[in-house]
């Protein structure tokens, strides 16, 4: 199936692009590129460990184990650009494009540029599942930040670069 020149709204947000919907192993799969308004990967990684792995324990960490598997319902090949690109609560990114690959092992991001904290974010990261072991490997480069927003309560003022 062909979906070119797509234009609507998916909970309120733009969506345009073309895409291909076609079955690999089994599952739905999805290639091509999509401009959204937003896009928030924190779904995904709860699709991909399980939702009991991020609800919060005693210490505000979370005490189940991750899933054996990933129930990511279908997978992915995607070029995106996206107004506004969220890690759940803990950051988001502003202008972004990446490339996006999903399948049941887990999340790749390539190609990653966006702006974040005043400065340009770009890298690559992955988070894999591997039989309820979670795995987390990625480089990242964030030039030019504002250090107040990146690190507030600091004391920090200027610009700088942080990289991992």
């Amino acid at each position: 199936l062909v979906l070119s020149g797509l234009n609507g709204a998916i909970n309120e947000a733009a969506v345009s692009g073309d895409v291909n919907v076609d079955v690999k192993d089994g599952m739905p799969h999805l290639a091509g590129a999509l401009a959204l308004d937003e896009l928030d990967l924190d779904p995904t990684a709860v699709a991909l460990f399980g939702d009991q792995s991020f609800l919060a324990g005693k210490g505000g960490w979370p005490t189940a184990p991750f899933s054996q598997k990933s129930s990511l319902p279908f997978t992915a090949d995607l070029d995106l650009t996206t107004g506004a690109l969220a890690a759940g609560p803990f950051a988001t990114a502003h202008d972004a494009s990446l490339s996006l690959k999903l399948d049941q092992e887990g999340i790749r991001v390539s190609d990653l540029k966006a702006r974040l904290f005043g400065g340009a974010l770009t890298g690559l990261f992955e988070l894999k599942n591997n039989d309820g072991t979670g795995l987390f490997s990625g480089q990242m480069k964030l030039a030019g930040a504002d250090l107040s927003a990146l690190l507030p309560n600091a004391g920090l003022s200027g610009s700088g670069d942080v990289s991992t």
